[in-house]
């Protein structure tokens, strides 16, 4: 039972299980990613005089406090395409690290890789976390999953007035993938990309998690009461200890407030340019949630990457490989990722 924060809580608040899993899902055949060298959109073909590259800090203030973020801007001609980063679950800062700076930093190595390609990116520190310590409410039990929307959404205006960003395009990690559904939804960008996207709704997730650890069968039953509950906007007050860490009462609220959306719903109101890139390595979010995507996006790009897992660097399916991909910052992103989300930000709209 002391395995189940790491087994269950951190994979999908954290996106940072370990542990050993063969998905049985159905193969899907990795589509051609077409050339990421395509000229972007917007840089146009006559001589222009291109700018320094650039790596800034930037803030913008929610309703609790300061939210801080990096900007990274290529050496080319302006406007550049900028990727916003909306990040997973969990407390981690812009790099997707953790508040003491120990961690992965698949963002990070993300935005470096895209600025090393002609494209832009912003990152930014979740609330709570690093110089965003301030914008978080007062206790956990206030928090929704709404606030994770307007937090991302706030950084729409700023980069909309920078005369040096072109094309805005969302790319959401893991939760940030629902996030950047919702913030399309109701603000205008120039495309979606799905990083390692849940296509089902959290709750059947939860479900799998916890059923695919044998140590948490006696907790099945409970889990399973609490989700109905949640489901339907009523709190459980008591939870017994080894499930507390998923479903404390303080949580109970974000959890309520995320438990009512559908990402593959999300995914078709969503009428503009959408990308869904998933790794066959992946033991949080399954080929079932990319399939589910593009069931209802048909007209998405879609690609699946054999050796990549969840913290989008290359696994080979080993306890080992797992725990390096989510601990060694210096591990780069999956290449052929890296082309693809090129590829759909230079052809978003």
């Amino acid at each position: 039972m002391k395995n189940f924060c790491s087994a269950v809580f951190m994979c999908v608040f954290a996106a940072s299980c370990i542990q050993s899993h063969t998905s049985n899902a159905a193969e899907i055949p990795s589509d051609s990613v077409p050339d990421a060298n395509t000229t972007p959109r917007d840089s146009g073909t006559s001589a222009c005089i291109s700018q320094s590259a650039v790596v800034e800090s930037l803030n913008v203030q929610n309703a609790r406090g300061v939210l801080a973020a990096t900007l990274q801007l290529p050496a080319s001609c302006p406007p550049s395409t900028v990727v916003l980063i909306v990040p997973g679950s969990g407390g981690t800062n812009r790099d997707r690290n953790s508040a003491d700076g120990t961690g992965p930093a698949i963002y990070k190595r993300l935005a470096e890789a895209l600025a090393a390609r002609g494209i832009g990116s912003l990152r930014y520190d979740k609330a709570g976390v690093g110089d965003s310590a301030s914008a978080f409410p007062a206790t956990e039990s206030d928090l929704r999953f709404e606030d994770g929307v307007q937090d991302a959404a706030l950084w729409l205006k700023p980069l909309r007035g920078d005369a040096r960003v072109g094309r805005i395009v969302l790319a959401g990690h893991s939760e940030g993938a629902l996030l950047a559904l919702l913030v399309a939804r109701d603000f205008p960008v120039d495309g979606v990309i799905s990083l390692a996207g849940a296509g089902r709704p959290i709750d059947v997730l939860l479900r799998e998690q916890l059923a695919r650890n044998p140590a948490n069968a006696s907790l099945l039953a409970e889990a399973d009461t609490i989700l109905k509950g949640l489901k339907k906007g009523e709190m459980t007050a008591t939870v017994s200890q080894p499930l507390l860490g998923l479903f404390r009462p303080s949580v109970q609220p974000y959890l309520i407030g995320w438990l009512g959306y559908d990402p593959a719903a999300e995914a078709a109101k969503w009428k503009g340019p959408f990308a869904i890139f998933q790794g066959r390595r992946d033991i949080q979010v399954l080929l079932a949630d990319a399939e589910a995507l593009r069931a209802a996006r048909p007209d998405s790009a879609y690609a699946i990457f054999d050796n990549m897992g969840h913290a989008l660097k290359e696994e080979d399916g080993s306890r080992a490989s797992q725990q390096r991909a989510y601990s060694d910052p210096g591990l780069p992103i999956v290449s052929a990722l890296v082309d693809a989300v090129v590829n759909a930000a230079q052809t978003a709209r």
